[in-house]
């Protein structure tokens, strides 16, 4: 399980190095599963925070933590893993509901957001459920 992240908005590597050297590891000690949260808006769920978040706060303020989470994500799909990306929505420190949707379709409407206790639920789920394997969920309210 990996949830790397960083507050720090200036050009870095702690998610993309972070994540390799977990994989490393994790291949050489033949460990298969690696569930790793990036986040919405990352590979081909661009957009689905809305053009507000997309033009503004991604491509200002939040500009290399998600250059850096683009590369977290080739990394993973390079690997040998069997591998779940989890792209939660905009994070929230709201209750665990299990009410939450995965896997979503672009064009759906509903809430941008997911509590980080729900993020959690759904990793440690993918731990041992096929149903994601390989495929990117997003996940939201």
């Amino acid at each position: 399980m990996c949830a790397l992240g960083t507050k720090v908005i200036r050009k870095n590597t702690i998610q993309s190095n972070g994540t390799r050297n977990l994989i490393r590891a994790m291949e050489k000690h033949g460990v298969r599963r690696f569930v790793c949260e990036t986040s919405l808006d990352v590979g081909d769920s661009k957009g689905q925070l809305g053009p507000v978040f997309r033009y503004l706060v991604r491509t200002t303020f939040l500009r290399n933590i998600f250059a850096d989470k683009e590369l977290q994500e080739q990394i993973i799909r390079s690997s040998s893993l069997d591998w779940v990306i989890v792209r939660p929505a905009m994070l929230t420190d709201g209750p665990k509901t299990g009410s939450y949707r995965a896997f979503f379709a672009a064009n759906e409407t509903g809430k941008r957001e997911v509590s980080r206790a729900d993020v959690a639920d759904f990793m440690l789920k993918q731990v041992t459920d096929d149903s994601f394997l390989r495929k990117t969920p997003g996940l939201s309210y």
